[in-house]
């Protein structure tokens, strides 16, 4: 890794759908050729996992959104069965293995309280859940996957 692959990074992070040239231009390389063999190693190399879209959801009309904490009940291999399941949950957007009285915590998308309601009363299912305890989001200042650190 050098200072134009994390420039390349930076760039494709702002925008992955801009044209070769322009990714060139950003970097300060001269060939389009250059950076295309560049991202190709990059994603061999394991630095890029994907290119997706960024969906705006709250246009969607999914716009209830969620910060759940997760207390479990110990067990074998606890962690991976709760973390899995919850992973696997409609509406879940992020899940996190925590340390310290609060074991997970999972955010999630709905469209209102209803459809909340339906998602986080799946939970009661789960044997593996001790207890949890849920925040609406009212106002949120950043969320995304770009850190901003090169």
């Amino acid at each position: 890794m050098d200072v134009f692959d994390y420039r390349i990074l930076r760039v494709l992070e702002e925008d992955a759908d801009l044209p070769l040239t322009e990714i060139a231009k950003r970097v300060g390389l001269f060939s389009a050729s250059a950076i295309s063999k560049r991202i190709k190693r990059l994603k061999e190399e394991g630095y890029i996992k994907g290119f997706r879209a960024v969906i705006d959801y709250e246009r969607l009309g999914f716009s209830f959104k969620t910060v759940t904490f997760v207390r479990a009940r110990y067990g074998k291999d606890y962690n991976n069965r709760i973390g899995n399941w919850l992973r696997d949950m409609p509406g879940v957007s992020s899940v996190y293995f925590i340390l310290g009285d609060i074991d997970f915590i999972f955010t999630t998308v709905s469209r209102n309280r209803e459809d909340f309601l339906q998602r986080i009363e799946r939970l009661s299912e789960n044997e593996d859940i001790e207890r949890t305890d849920s925040r609406v989001v009212l106002q949120e200042f950043k969320s995304t996957h770009s850190l901003d650190i090169f």
